[in-house]
């Protein structure tokens, strides 16, 4: 069984109270939900859904869940707590449903994505017809993955002379799966598709260096037949799909505004060889894949040679605008 949210927690690591956590003070409450929510963002396409990126072993992985809420709670504060100007909480999940991947690749062809896990949910607490119905070894190792499950959706924090920080922030010796800041994160996809372009740039160079030297060792092919590859007619778009069409909510809500530039390839029938690419981006994620939905809507005519035959293959690069005051 895979548990939801991969946060171990040892006892040795947090101090042992002898009273069970409660509510905190507004500000208390207010203030260590801000410093999680440094590390919870939204997930694409599904406002209704938030995801943590975790480090685990084999490397950056996202969790990503549904009808997540999360709970502040205070410990009550000893007397040495007071002196030494100490409060510590815990800040726990609860969560429908949650699945994970790990965090894409960054290629010359853009983010590389891996296959989502199935939709888990999470575990919930037998009734009393139930355990009487379970044998006793499967109602054993049921309480024992509740009691794994309900750990692992506890993360502590401590305010410390009015900082908050979440447990792995503060012990060095903790062995929590660190957590990727929600700024990191969106940073990451801003300039993933830059930094794709840069790596498409870098492949095309080296191709063409190594196609000079090739050209260098054989023979100049004849003047005619370089012409012949110049003439005739690129690719062209026929119907272009509306931008408006498909611009995100998201998006319009934030006044978002830019001209992503893609690239789409159509063979002789004039339909989309493979997908389109992002060339230049607007600056704001969510834009630069609307602008891939608007081309892969649009309809292109084929290229043509100078007899006016479809070439197999022939490419277009355009812009996408998306301007929400036309």
């Amino acid at each position: 069984m895979r548990f939801l949210v991969t946060f171990a927690v040892l006892a040795c690591s947090v101090p042992a109270w002898s009273a069970s956590p409660g509510p905190c003070s507004n500000a208390d409450a207010s203030a260590a939900l801000a410093k999680i929510r440094e590390y919870i963002q939204p997930a694409p396409d599904a406002p209704e859904h938030r995801w943590l990126v975790i480090k685990t072993d084999p490397g950056w992985r996202i969790e990503e869940y549904s009808g997540l809420r999360v709970l502040i709670r205070c410990h009550p504060r000893s007397k040495a707590d007071e002196l030494n100007g100490v409060q510590f909480g815990e800040v726990e999940f609860r969560y429908e449903a949650s699945r994970s991947t790990m965090l894409p690749k960054l290629t010359s062809s853009g983010l590389q994505w891996g296959e989502w896990s199935e939709w888990k949910d999470s575990l919930k607490p037998l009734t009393a017809t139930e355990e009487l119905e379970l044998p006793s070894l499967m109602l054993t190792m049921y309480r024992l993955a509740q009691a794994a499950d309900r750990r692992d959706r506890h993360i502590p924090f401590r305010k410390y002379h009015g900082q908050y920080q979440l447990q792995w922030e503060y012990n060095q010796n903790s062995i929590h799966p660190h957590l990727l800041a929600a700024n990191d994160v969106s940073r990451f996809f801003i300039t993933a598709d830059e930094e794709a372009t840069k790596l498409r740039l870098a492949e095309e160079e080296a191709k063409l260096r190594v196609a000079e030297e090739e050209a260098g060792t054989q023979e100049q092919e004849p003047a005619e037949v370089v012409r012949t590859s110049m003439l005739g007619s690129p690719a062209s778009m026929s119907r272009p799909a509306s931008p408006d069409d498909f611009y995100p909510p998201g998006s319009r809500r934030r006044e978002e505004e830019g001209s992503p530039v893609v690239q789409v390839c159509v063979g002789p029938n004039g339909r989309l060889l493979r997908e389109p690419k992002l060339i230049d981006t607007s600056g704001f994620p969510e834009l630069d894949v609307a602008a891939i939905r608007v081309a892969k809507a649009s309809r292109y005519a084929a290229g043509r040679d100078e007899r006016g035959n479809a070439l197999p293959e022939a490419c277009l690069k355009f812009k996408v605008k998306f301007s929400i005051r036309q």
